[in-house]
């Protein structure tokens, strides 16, 4: 269950917030670990610095709608989660993003924050699960693989143009309301 407040999305493991200029040594230090730039997009630098953190803070809190959040786990940050909005045939949709630092790892930290992530986007978009290096948090969110295809979780609206349902090249499966 989570709680939507001014100041983040807060469940019982952890607070999705706004990133924040005190977040940057903590940042930096976490987010400097090649094993988390190695499943991460391009834009994410390696080595990571607090230059770069500064930049990802200003960067994020200029967003409207915001849809980068801090991970916060017991008052201490723990990583980063967002979501891209799709456009065009893919408007009902939403590639989502996450990091935890690696001392944070295998703890379900993940999982409770992409079910907040979930809470947060669910009435703005529809986010379609992503081929990802962490099955297990997904399969407990609800995602379903295919053999050969990416994770697929429906929400009830997919891909869509003239009405109908579209195979989309980052989901691979047709969706339909359930």
């Amino acid at each position: 269950m989570s709680n939507h407040t001014a100041s983040g999305v807060d469940t019982n493991a952890v607070l999705l917030r706004p990133w924040r200029y005190d977040d940057v040594p903590e940042l930096a230090r976490l987010a400097d670990n090649r094993r988390i730039w190695a499943q991460l997009r391009d834009v994410f630098p390696h080595p990571y610095t607090e230059d770069a953190g500064r930049a990802w803070v200003a960067f994020a809190n200029g967003q409207s709608p915001v849809t980068s959040f801090a991970i916060e786990h017991s008052g201490a940050l723990v990583g980063g989660i967002g979501y891209t909005p799709g456009g065009d045939v893919e408007r009902c949709s939403a590639e989502v993003g996450y990091w935890l630092g690696e001392p944070h790892w295998g703890r379900g930290l993940a999982t409770a924050a992409l079910l907040a992530l979930i809470g947060v986007v669910a009435g703005a978009a529809s986010p379609g699960c992503s081929p990802c290096r962490s099955p297990r948090t997904w399969r407990r969110v609800g995602c379903w693989r295919r053999p050969g295809s990416p994770w697929t979780r429906c929400f009830g609206a997919a891909p869509a143009k003239t009405g109908s349902w579209l195979t989309s090249a980052c989901t691979r499966s047709c969706c339909r309301r359930d």
